[in-house]
């Protein structure tokens, strides 16, 4: 029977039920795993590429009394409930785990280290609207000390992906994960001061940005100073950077997070996708008082994608609260080829189809940048490098209220434009500068072009480099 296993079958099952039928093959903790990642386990197992894991045997244990089983139920269900929320709460940890009460307290040992705990951690709420909360954030993705947050306590804060909780934590057996039964901060906030109606993010009107964000000029002076003035990033841009192929970029992101002049009003995330080692150490030496989410080259696939998506319902929920957010994200190229090996793993089997959902999943991301109506901005700044598929950066143009292009002869001059001024632009760049600053640009760009492009940049150049003497 075992052996008639295969993809196709396991994949028109439940949730629910491969969890079960992975309990009894042998795979440890089930509920931890996405439907893919539970089906693989199960055939790695059938297959002999993996050892079951066989379960400690309860044969010879005492019955636990009735009084045991109304402690566990009180982890689960508060005492001031009425009679129809007690049973709601029972039904919803019965649908989710498959276990009834008795059968949880069989499986649960009351010492010293089962006491509730505090603890905190960043929630990502799954299809099925339970939730698993993250300890150590977007690095402790799969790892057996998260929490499971249940269904209720979810529908009873409208808590949503990217919310860091804090609450009491209840230790389960072994082969059960940890359980946050009593939130007492939600994003820093007492959960009972804390606004259950907020709005949702998608659900804002987007604007275009109305404030620029202003570089400090201490250094690369002409280049700052250029983007200050003539190539203005505002709060809530969606702007993507087109970089000559294997050029360094981590100069330039540093150069956008560190020297931001209001940066203490500012939350700055980098979101870096399949570096090397090395290179994601330097970033975090390099670059200042900023949040760093990465994978690295070698992770597995679906859980590089759960850390990106959960980086940025993160960034929208610190929106949701009013702040402004900078992301920056190191190389579209690596996330559009990171989906794509995403939809190959699942039942997606055209080639063509595969181009066109990670072309939707990265323009998806990217639509999240805006300037929103009741709280703050988003911004996202994307780094993607020139290659033979012109239709991809083409999309993303679409897509773009800014571009920015890199100028491979003087990128990384102090004493140069780093970008090409034909092809760099700033939509309503009007709504970012002054009536002065802009009556300036339109002078200059008013007869610019490709014949004179390397004489208007040089004398743009004299120009700056006058102004800050």
């Amino acid at each position: 029977m075992i052996n008639q296993f295969n993809k196709e079958s396991l994949e028109k099952l439940g949730i629910f039920e491969l969890r079960n039928l992975a309990r009894e093959i042998g795979v440890y903790s089930p509920t931890i795993y996405k439907k893919q990642e539970l089906i693989s386990k199960i055939l790695s197992i059938v297959n002999g590429q993996e050892t079951p894991h066989i379960a400690k045997t309860k044969q010879g244990r005492p019955p636990k009394s009735i009084n045991s089983v109304n402690n566990i139920l009180d982890i689960f269900i508060p005492k001031s409930a009425s009679i129809d929320d007690q049973r709601e709460y029972i039904s919803d940890f019965n649908n989710l785990s498959r276990l009834t009460a008795m059968e949880i307290n069989a499986n649960i040992n009351y010492n010293a280290d089962n006491d509730a705990y505090l603890d905190k951690g960043i929630l990502e709420v799954i299809s099925e609207g339970y939730g698993f909360c993250y300890k150590k954030g977007y690095k402790s993705i799969n790892n057996d000390n998260n929490f499971f947050v249940s269904s209720t306590i979810i529908k009873n804060y409208d808590l949503r992906s990217g919310d860091y909780l804090e609450g009491f934590i209840k230790k389960l057996s072994e082969d059960k994960p940890l359980v946050m039964y009593k939130i007492e901060k939600i994003n820093s906030i007492d959960e009972n001061k804390f606004n259950k109606d907020r709005l949702k993010f998608s659900r804002q009107k987007a604007y275009y940005p109305i404030k620029k964000i202003v570089l400090n000029e201490d250094e690369n002076t002409v280049n700052r100073r250029y983007l200050n003035t003539f190539l203005p990033i505002g709060y809530g841009q969606r702007a993507i950077v087109i970089l000559p192929k294997n050029v360094d970029y981590s100069t330039l992101i540093a150069n956008y997070l560190n020297e931001i002049k209001d940066e203490s009003e500012v939350c700055k995330i980098c979101m870096l996708i399949d570096e090397r080692p090395e290179d994601i150490t330097e970033y975090f030496d390099t670059v200042k008082e900023t949040k760093i989410i990465y994978t690295k080259v070698g992770d597995s696939v679906s859980q590089s994608v759960q850390k990106i998506e959960l980086g940025l319902e993160r960034a929208k929920r610190k929106v949701e609260e009013g702040k402004d957010v900078i992301l920056i994200i190191s190389n579209l190229n690596r996330l559009k080829n990171l989906y794509k090996k995403s939809f190959i793993q699942s039942s997606v089997k055209s080639i063509e189809q595969e181009k066109i959902n990670s072309l939707s999943s990265v323009k998806k991301v990217l639509s999240n940048a805006r300037r929103n109506e009741n709280s703050g901005t988003l911004t996202i700044i994307a780094i993607v490098e020139e290659n033979e598929d012109q239709e991809f950066i083409l999309a993303l143009k679409e897509i773009c209220n800014m571009q920015i292009v890199i100028n491979e002869k003087s990128y990384l001059n102090k004493d140069k434009i780093w970008e090409n001024i034909l092809k760099s632009e700033t939509r309503k760049i009007h709504l970012l500068l002054t009536s002065k600053e802009l009556e300036f640009v339109k002078q200059f760009r008013a007869d610019l072009n490709e014949s004179n492009l390397e004489a208007k940049t040089k004398e743009l150049e004299n120009l700056l480099l006058k102004q800050t003497k």
